[in-house]
């Protein structure tokens, strides 16, 4: 499967690692290939010309394979090796190097890395003006159907352009592909069409601006996926592959968390009433916002299931939103609220709140560990306590 071969100049018995790997335990078929190239990574030829500081010629060969009459030269064993781990990454099989699709692709991701940078840094300066913190200010531009926008924003680049980028301009219709294109339908098909048309929103209206600052990135970010998983040679099994596999359980976790979150909110307001609730009852008596809680769960099982540059963009872009936002409900719970819990985190259980953050934010990021360790500075009194 691989290409590895077994020695008797080996450190370890012919087929200890399969013995190890497949036939005592139950791992996934990936994990085969590396013990195989691990095998010939480990061999005695090797370990010698690592320490002498050099190899044999492609063309010289140290020993004779015992009982095949076949002779294979260690550096070429090396370099199989090698290049059968790095197989296994599918980020080295999507876009030939240097190609247009390949600087377009990656430039777009470079770009969507500093959307989310400037995202984070607008939004933890000022709320934007929707939902909770929306104000009469027309600065955002006049005042649109708060359902149709969420609708456009979300269903027209989720749905409609990922789609026509998949099977238009995608090569690839292997079944990991196809897995991939039903986990992120399966998210936008609700969230671009249901979500919209049963929540219940505390105003009919919503700048038009807030709903065009939603669509321009999720139409950059929709792209950037669709391109890449029309496009990455994942090969027949990576479905089997524990990344996929984690991947897709953080996925489905999030998804359920971030639908039921959305439930309850939706169950404390009557229709056509704008008062705000306390939320009761499942992660919202850890936190303040499940519902952005979920949705960054399913993004981080997403780029950990794809293993692509887009999707680690896209869950920085998505948490680059939803850390200040929560931030921000979080403080507007308190602050309407008199008895509103105080053993509540923003966003993380146990970990995220408002005070830590806003203190750790007047902190340098220059300042290392030890130095933290040994500062009296009363400032540093929160990073002290996670150190």
């Amino acid at each position: 499967q691989s290409g590895a071969i077994s020695s008797s100049a080996n450190r370890f018995p012919p087929k200890f690692w399969q013995n190890v790997l497949i036939r005592k335990t139950f791992v996934f078929p990936a994990a085969h290939n590396y013990a195989c190239s691990l095998e010939n990574l480990l061999c005695a030829d090797f370990a010698d010309g690592l320490i002498r500081g050099r190899f044999p010629e492609v063309n010289q060969c140290s020993r004779e394979q015992p009982g095949q009459g076949e002779v294979y030269c260690i550096e070429e064993r090396f370099r199989s090796s090698v290049q059968t781990m790095l197989s296994l990454n599918p980020s080295w099989k999507a876009f030939d190097y240097g190609t247009t699709h390949f600087w377009v692709h990656y430039g777009l991701c470079t770009f969507g890395f500093l959307l989310a940078v400037i995202t984070y840094v607008t939004q933890a300066a000022k709320p934007a003006p929707y939902g909770k913190h929306q104000t009469t200010n027309h600065s955002f531009g006049p005042l649109v159907h708060q359902r149709l926008a969420h609708t456009v924003s979300d269903a027209i680049p989720g749905i409609f352009l990922f789609s026509l980028v998949f099977f238009h301009y995608g090569i690839k219709k292997e079944t990991t592909n196809l897995l991939f294109y039903c986990i992120w339908l399966s998210h936008y098909l609700h969230r671009g069409i249901i979500h919209p048309w049963i929540m219940r929103y505390s105003s009919p209206k919503t700048p038009v601006g807030i709903s065009l600052g939603a669509l321009f990135p999720n139409l950059l970010y929709s792209f950037l996926n669709a391109d890449w998983i029309g496009t990455a040679d994942y090969g027949l099994y990576y479905y089997k592959d524990p990344c996929f596999v984690m991947g897709v359980m953080f996925f489905v976790a999030g998804y359920f968390i971030n639908r039921y979150a959305d439930l309850l909110l939706r169950r404390l307001r009557a229709e056509d009433s704008s008062k705000y609730y306390v939320p009761h009852g499942f992660l919202f008596d850890l936190i303040s916002c499940p519902n952005y809680f979920g949705e960054m769960l399913e993004w981080f099982g997403w780029a950990l299931a794809t293993w692509s540059v887009a999707g680690v963009v896209w869950l920085l872009f998505s948490s680059a939103t939803f850390i200040p936002r929560a931030r921000d409900n979080h403080e507007w719970y308190t602050k309407k609220f008199a008895d509103y819990p105080k053993n509540r985190k923003a966003l993380i259980p146990f970990l995220y709140d408002t005070q830590f953050i806003s203190e750790l934010l007047n902190v340098s990021l220059n300042v290392t560990k030890r130095e933290i360790c040994h500062q009296k500075d009363d400032t540093l009194q929160p990073l002290k306590r996670f150190i």
